[in-house]
């Protein structure tokens, strides 16, 4: 069997400010026609070549203009053996060139809360808190940015993923944003390889009545079963001695402590310990803004 390809003059071209396409045709030529069944044929014809012509591959340069790339092929039949194939041209934009796509929502989680909204420890009439202690739903306000990238570094994401921000960003302050999410997808587009990179950042600021803002740092009521009694052993490390109620037994729930591990006076305001729990960062390193500028 011969396959004869031909090219006919070009019937499209549009190639001006906002747009670039074009197209060329070809037609093919099976003979004998009944070499291939007839569903195989045009298949055949979108992939066709011979000695006089062929029909171009998928993301190839249109030879007169090498901005414009395949990007789509047809066959028509006309007649046993015998197809009309259509390449069709598009300018495909650098994706690097092209605008990060930016979003804001919310992120709802269930957390176990120590105080309500006025700042109070949520203790029972007993100045003893709950177990299970009592939940909350939390919305914290989430920025996710994607952008196509030319590389991308798995160790640097490593290093990223779960961190806090070290300085101000987008606004909030210091250690109130945490990096959530950060994965790449590697992408084509005509001639191009790049990196869909995603960015989630979680951001927890909320001012407390107390004049301090809820952050990503741990706060938990300093509470327990024993105190210090102002004396060190041989190690020179502090002696502790169990609380006891009233009647000299040992406490059934932890009792409220002043912050120096003595047990809080009646009355005194409950005291709060913080804990950092994330590795701090510099978010600007990541560009993760450039949109606002």
């Amino acid at each position: 069997m011969t396959i004869d390809v031909r090219e006919e003059p070009a019937p499209f071209w549009d190639v001006n400010e906002t747009t670039e396409a074009a197209s060329r045709v070809f037609t093919v030529r099976f003979d004998p026609p009944s070499e291939y069944p007839s569903y195989q044929q045009p298949l055949l014809a979108v992939l066709a070549a011979s000695s006089s012509a062929r029909v171009p591959d998928y993301n190839e340069q249109h030879p007169a203009y090498d901005q414009l790339y395949v990007v789509h092929k047809r066959a028509d039949y006309i007649s046993p053996g015998y197809y009309r194939v259509t390449a069709d041209y598009a300018g495909v934009i650098d994706p690097l060139e092209q605008e990060p796509e930016v979003e804001f929502d919310f992120a709802s989680n269930n957390e176990p809360i120590e105080k309500d909204i006025n700042g109070n420890p949520i203790l029972n009439s007993a100045d003893e808190t709950f177990d299970p202690k009592p939940q909350k739903e939390i919305d914290d306000l989430v920025y996710r940015m994607t952008r196509n990238e030319a590389n991308f570094d798995p160790y640097l994401a490593r290093q990223y993923k779960g961190s806090i921000n070290e300085d101000e960003f987008l606004g909030f302050p210091a250690k109130t944003c945490k990096i959530t999410q950060y994965k790449a997808k590697r992408m084509k587009s005509g001639p191009y390889y790049y990196w869909s990179v995603t960015y989630e950042v979680q951001i927890r600021a909320y001012m407390l009545v107390d004049g301090k803002l809820e952050t990503w740092k741990r706060r938990l009521l300093d509470q327990g079963f024993r105190e210090k009694i102002g004396e060190n052993d041989d190690d020179n490390k502090p002696k502790y001695e169990l609380i006891k109620d009233k009647d000299g037994n040992p406490l059934s729930e932890p009792t409220l402590l002043d912050g120096l591990g003595k047990k809080l006076a009646d009355g005194a305001t409950p005291v709060y310990r913080e804990w950092d729990l994330h590795p701090t960062k510099t978010f600007s390193t990541l560009n993760l803004t450039s949109w606002t500028t």
